[in-house]
């Protein structure tokens, strides 16, 4: 186990400590946080059939399907039903609205 120091600070030195040492370590925790939650939301997304996401995008089932068929949107289809992941709308229409 390593030797601990002990030691005074002042004022610099204290912040040059953090914004060296300790400030990529907490922003590495903080990152790794926000990983899990996100991850963890991915794993509960809601999926829409065509009419709710077609509403969410306010546009027809045509539209949409255009949009799934030039790759825009991205859809699951089961059996004859396509499932549309409510996150990969959102995500879109706000890369749309930027």
């Amino acid at each position: 186990m390593g030797k601990l120091i002990y030691t005074t600070l002042n004022e610099t030195e204290l912040s040059k400590l953090f914004s060296d040492i300790l400030q990529p370590i907490v922003a590495d925790e903080v990152q790794k946080v926000l990983s899990a939650k996100q991850s963890s939301a991915q794993k509960t997304d809601e999926y829409l059939n065509r009419k709710e996401a077609a509403a969410l995008l306010r546009t027809s089932t045509t539209t949409l399907m255009k949009l799934v068929k030039s790759n825009i949107i991205k859809a699951k289809a089961l059996g004859g039903n396509y499932r549309f992941s409510k996150r990969h709308i959102l995500e879109y229409l706000s890369s749309e609205h930027k």
